[in-house]
């Protein structure tokens, strides 16, 4: 349990109190960095061969190695073609393959569909065998 204010200590309201700040900070992004940029951050990365070079280049540009090596290998593999892919969803299918997978999935629907016709079609003859054997017992 908090102790009370001591009656000699002065609360004034526009005296600063500890209270977190309610102001809303923006949200981080993730960083970006054109094809231009890792071309030059690549070849800066290559000159580098003195002790320590290559870390001071790292902490400028704000990077780690291991984007630096997936660059590399990006740029050896496609060339600047490589340099330039994006995170993300892939390209959405053209409206030829959205039809195509619309179809499919109405067939299926429709054979399943066919599939329950059939049962209970089968289901309705047997139905009907034990009627007609029920009426000659019957007669």
């Amino acid at each position: 349990m908090p102790k009370p204010l001591a009656p000699s200590t002065p609360v004034s309201p526009a005296a600063p109190t500890d209270v977190a700040s309610t102001e809303v900070r923006p949200k981080a992004r993730r960083r970006t960095f054109s094809t231009r940029d890792k071309l030059r951050i690549l070849r800066a990365a290559d000159k580098c061969i003195g002790r320590g070079e290559l870390g001071a280049l790292l902490r400028r540009e704000g990077i780690y190695h291991s984007m630096l090596d997936r660059w590399r290998k990006q740029f050896a593999e496609q060339g600047e073609q490589g340099l330039q892919r994006r995170r993300g969803p892939k390209s959405a299918a053209s409206p030829q393959e959205k039809e195509i997978q619309r179809l499919s999935r109405e067939l299926q629907q429709r054979d399943a569909e066919i599939g329950r016709l059939h049962e209970l079609l089968a289901l309705q003859k047997k139905v009907l065998a034990l009627v007609d054997a029920a009426q000659k017992l019957v007669h």
